[in-house]
């Protein structure tokens, strides 16, 4: 009935150091080399580096002994990954067939129309995150967990941005803004009961994350000195991604209300604000 070709084409490269002094100190290095397909001509590649450091210190001297701890291990690390999450050829224009006939004993006419535009400019989405944690080990390994915290920028967001209509098209894939992620991530297992046929052991977790848009285009047209929010496609600065934004609910117009036209008693009735 149909059938369709698409052609993907992605090479990556990595290179990895890992070092470790002391069975106590540890670092890695990483640097990638990503490139695809799917991005314009002058954006395919991306060079995405991090590092890694980490201090086992229940392998020191003044804890090999503890009654209380018997792993404890701090680690740091700061490292950027790319997005390449989109469809081939996004960043070129694209034609779609359509079918008309014009007229009884008119055939079939196949016809081709724009139904992409192309941003030539299209890029990597880049992710800077710093990750701060610690993984212990307690009461002969009765308890484990680990806490983590972390902070990830994102930048050249890939989003389809609303257009006017009048281009032809109702939205464009752009590199768009910067968000940022924070949060804190808690994990605790515990061994409650250990025999030799039964056991019993508990999972807990807890996680709080923080997403907010924290630039868009750097335009001030309004020239108050604050960032332009984007109203057309809910994108504002201060707050999350995907937010829910329209009008204020102010209850329905009762009988006896003055009420303005077009509204009648029973229609919803919205705040000025």
């Amino acid at each position: 009935v149909s059938s369709g070709r698409t052609q993907l084409d992605q090479l990556s490269m990595m290179a990895r150091v890992n070092y470790r002094l002391m069975d106590k100190y540890l670092l890695t290095l990483t640097a990638r080399r990503d490139g695809s397909s799917v991005f314009g001509a002058q954006n395919k590649w991306g060079t995405f580096p991090s590092v890694a450091l980490a201090w086992i210190a229940s392998n020191e001297a003044f804890l090999e002994n503890s009654n209380l701890i018997d792993f404890l291990k701090f680690r740091v690390s700061y490292g950027t990954i790319g997005n390449q999450g989109l469809n081939p050829y996004s960043s070129i224009n694209r034609l779609n067939t359509t079918q008309y006939v014009f007229g009884p004993n008119s055939p079939t006419i196949v016809g081709l129309r724009p139904s992409q535009m192309a941003n030539e400019n299209l890029g990597w989405e880049t992710s800077v995150t710093a990750n701060l944690a610690v993984d212990f080990g307690l009461l002969n390994d009765k308890i484990n967990g680990t806490i983590e915290l972390y902070r990830s920028n994102v930048d050249d967001l890939l989003l389809n941005r609303a257009i006017p209509a009048t281009n032809g098209f109702p939205s464009v894939l752009q590199n768009i803004g910067s968000t940022r992620n924070q949060g804190i991530e808690l994990s605790f297992n515990t061994i409650n009961v250990k025999k030799s046929n039964f056991t019993w052991m508990s999972d807990l977790m807890f996680t709080s994350n923080r997403n907010e848009i924290t630039s868009l285009y750097g335009i001030d047209a309004d020239g108050d000195g604050v960032e332009d929010d984007d109203i057309a496609n809910a994108w504002f600065i201060g707050e999350p991604v995907l937010i829910e934004f329209g009008l204020e609910s102010d209850g329905i117009w009762q009988v006896g209300d003055d009420i303005p036209a077009p509204f009648a008693p029973g229609d919803a009735r919205f705040k000025d604000i």
